[in-house]
């Protein structure tokens, strides 16, 4: 199966991303929106968590833009699951329907996948399959950030979705196999943090001060796309599209024209089998505090 691009909205409920990145005008949704609907952006991703996004795709998408939408849990505090959190979530999750105006949902993932890993995690899958029958969401998954998390989800539970990080700096999970698990488990991937929230994108020079450590990374990366012929956010297109068993990439974008650029990219022909190697020597997988954005 080709690998499709999606969207996501956290931007769009909410000041987001490295480098300062606001929250996207009001004016600019419809348009970018129907850009999406005539270029087959199918999937857009949301959640409860993202300020006022799923708000705003049910008002101005009414329903009709994106056939799959992606909502997920809210977090779960404490360390054991308990009944009446799972109410809690289902009040949760009836309220996205009502604003994203849609019936049912393409899939709900649990946000966090530590909160699978607790003790009661089964309340919580108990419910999402009931919202499987009852039709509600057409799938059930997790979103993890670590591999491990997909490992231990996986001996506990069986879901249809994972959504994941990995990007040309973070490329974690495929080189400890975990993607070729996933897919063999036959979980559907979606993956996410494509720009890194940004950072990929940004000039060396504007990177914020507790991230100075990418710099020179970074720099070492613009050189080689430079001499591939290729922008940053090409660059950073170009090696999630040769990552194999990725069903959905998932990208924030900020206006129409980043759309438009992301979606030209998407659509360019790869380099051929031997893109993967362009990229492996740049990754900074043993580096946790700069990959997870939570530690920022």
């Amino acid at each position: 199966m080709k690998m499709k691009l999606a969207i996501g909205s956290v931007q769009f409920g909410m000041d987001y991303g490295a480098g300062g990145g606001k929250k996207v005008p009001l004016t600019e949704l419809a348009p970018l929106f129907d850009f999406a609907r005539q270029a087959g952006i199918d999937l857009i991703d949301t959640a409860p968590r993202y300020g006022d996004s799923e708000a705003l795709i049910g008002r101005i998408a009414a329903g009709t833009v994106f056939p799959r939408i992606v909502t997920k849990t809210p977090h779960f505090p404490g360390e054991r699951i308990a009944p009446e959190q799972i109410d809690r979530m289902e009040a949760v999750f009836r309220r996205s329907m009502r604003q994203l105006r849609r019936t049912p949902l393409y899939a709900v993932l649990v946000h966090l996948a530590e909160d699978l890993l607790k003790p009661g995690a089964e309340r919580i899958y108990e419910r999402m399959i009931e919202w499987k029958a009852k039709g509600w969401v057409r799938k059930i998954g997790f979103s993890v950030y670590v591999g491990e998390e997909i490992d231990r989800v996986l001996e506990r539970f069986s879901f249809d979705v994972v959504q994941l990080p990995i990007n040309v700096l973070d490329q974690r999970l495929l080189a400890g196999g975990h993607l070729a698990r996933a897919k063999a488990a036959g979980l559907e991937i979606q993956a996410r943090s494509v720009f890194l929230q940004g950072v990929l994108l940004l000039e060396p020079a504007r990177v914020p001060p507790g991230l100075g450590r990418y710099r020179p990374r970074l720099e070492a990366l613009r050189r080689r796309w430079e001499a591939l012929g290729l922008t940053p956010l090409e660059g950073a297109v170009r090696f999630i599209r040769s990552v194999p068993h990725i069903d959905d990439a998932i990208v924030g974008v900020h206006s129409l024209r980043q759309l438009r650029e992301v979606h030209r990219a998407f659509a360019s022909p790869l380099g051929g089998a031997a893109e993967l190697s362009f990229f492996e020597p740049f990754a900074l997988n043993e580096e946790i505090g700069l990959l997870d954005p939570r530690r920022w």
